[in-house]
């Protein structure tokens, strides 16, 4: 340990390179399953992150980011869902042209 009491990192090698790369791409993955944009980074933050310190600071950085994004869109999905209900949207209100055909008498515009 130096004086600031962070134990030094050695050089990484190849393999923990690697793996903190793994970190950051393998949650894109929860896109399509969700759930495991958090999982991934955890489990190879909890496997490997007394192996090496390089490894275990890029899974972790890549697990905050993680759960911060799931964290505001969780958040602007319940706003958003609040706006709608407090607008009171329908469809009645959109105008699709369905709903008047009969005032045109049937012409083309």
């Amino acid at each position: 340990m130096n004086d600031s009491g962070i134990p030094p990192m050695n050089m990484p090698d190849r393999d923990d390179k690697n793996m903190a790369v793994l970190a950051h791409l393998l949650p894109l993955s929860g896109f399509m399953v969700p759930g495991l944009n958090i999982a991934i980074p955890l489990v190879i933050w909890l496997m490997k992150r007394k192996k090496s310190l390089y490894i275990e600071h890029h899974a972790r950085e890549s697990l905050n980011f993680q759960i911060t994004v799931t964290l505001l869109a969780t958040l602007w999905i319940i706003l958003k869902l609040m706006l709608v209900i407090a607008t009171g949207s329908s469809d009645h209100h959109c105008g699709s042209g369905v709903h008047g055909q009969g005032s045109h008498e049937g012409r083309q515009w």
